[in-house]
């Protein structure tokens, strides 16, 4: 994990994203208008305040880091948006949050580091019944990567 985070250290978002993927994966349908959304890896939250101005919601965000989560307060408040994002120290594993709740689960290049299907799994009592889970992954850990998915 240390070499993850030497790795992203610096960067807008700790990890792998960019303004435009969080804009395509943010097309989530069937939100209501102001969604209930919890945010799993938020790092420092460039992509936080983003899906906030996205989709007018309020975000419970997620990280086990403390100074991401200062990065993230101060962003929010630039933003004049500290009243719908609360930052959460937390570790992804150990989610404590009430059952049928969230409209949408956000998890923007943070749910490889604990495995997809695990927590797919886990996730999705957290969410009310018509409840979507979002995600990205845009890193290849290995070299075998098959030719359908390397297209997409």
């Amino acid at each position: 994990m240390d070499a993850f985070f030497d790795m992203n250290q610096g960067l807008p978002r700790e990890g792998p994203g960019s303004s435009q993927s969080t804009q395509r994966a943010s097309c989530v349908r069937n939100l209501p208008p102001k969604p209930l959304i919890l945010e799993v890896g938020c790092g420092p939250g460039a992509q936080t305040v983003q899906l906030e101005e996205l989709c007018k919601g309020e975000i419970s965000a997620v990280d086990n880091r403390a100074i991401f989560l200062e990065q993230l307060r101060q962003r929010a408040a630039e933003r004049s948006l500290s009243h719908v994002i609360h930052p959460i120290l937390a570790d992804m594993t150990r989610l404590q949050f009430e059952n049928s709740f969230f409209d949408m689960i956000w998890a923007e290049g943070s749910i490889f580091i604990i495995g997809v299907e695990k927590r797919l799994k886990e996730w999705r009592p957290l969410l009310k019944e018509e409840g979507s889970i979002a995600f990205s992954e845009l890193s290849w850990l290995r070299a075998d990567i098959p030719l359908e998915l390397s297209q997409f």
